[in-house]
């Protein structure tokens, strides 16, 4: 959107242009301090657009290089508070990477989410809520918080803490694998820091600020129950 001209540009994948994307299914973007566009895509890896020079250069994976992407299959983005990018992809897990002159570095990968598990690769959301907590959401393995002095990923919701079902019932430890197992769909935090979780096909959960978590179902049953719609 250009506000001089109070209208949207079109862009699209063009193999002539430094002017285009390279790839024409968008995932994610992500704004960094310089205001500078990173474009996360379904098989065309990262676009960078650099604002002051409106190009964009693209960064991809390499069979040949372990310092790229793991794969181009981009699904979630997020620049952490230390101006560190999270890439999380497809059957790809998560790459991170510092930010030096519009350039990425790669810090580390996480192959798997779980160890040993191959299935817990595919990343849909990455979050960091203001207490600098990193949340990731995953297809099939849902719900991780990331462990930074163990470097490491737990699954929530944690069995130490408390879950709370609504409507009310006794069931907690099958709303514990719904969530273990779902598709995550989207990570929000609201004004007082709790985390908010949408599911595929389990309602919502939400995550206090101690840890405890409130799962929303839906029962057709009860007049005042969560809308699965």
């Amino acid at each position: 959107y250009d506000p001089r001209f109070t209208k949207f540009l079109h862009i699209s994948a063009s193999n002539k242009s430094k002017m285009s994307i390279n790839a024409n299914t968008i995932s994610c973007f992500v704004e960094d301090k310089q205001g500078n566009i990173w474009i996360g895509t379904d098989g065309g890896g990262i676009n960078f657009w650099n604002r002051k020079e409106n190009t964009f250069s693209y960064f991809t994976a390499d069979a040949n290089n372990h310092n790229h992407l793991t794969n181009n299959k981009v699904l979630a983005m997020m620049i952490d508070q230390e101006n560190t990018l999270w890439v999380g992809m497809w059957d790809g897990g998560i790459n991170r990477f510092k930010i030096i002159d519009n350039k990425l570095i790669l810090t580390k990968r996480y192959e798997q989410l779980i160890p040993n598990v191959e299935s817990s690769s595919s990343i849909f959301k990455i979050y960091q809520s203001r207490n600098g907590s990193i949340w990731i959401g995953t297809w099939k393995h849902g719900l991780f918080l990331y462990d930074k002095a163990q470097d490491n990923f737990t699954q929530y919701p944690r069995k130490d803490k408390k879950v709370t079902i609504y409507p009310p019932s006794n069931n907690q430890s099958e709303s514990l694998r719904l969530l273990f197992n779902e598709n995550i769909m989207n990570l929000d935090e609201d004004n007082i820091g709790q985390v908010w979780i949408s599911t595929e096909s389990s309602g919502v959960y939400m995550i206090d600020n101690q840890g405890n978590t409130i799962h929303y179902a839906y029962d057709k049953s009860i007049k005042n129950s969560y809308s699965n719609t």
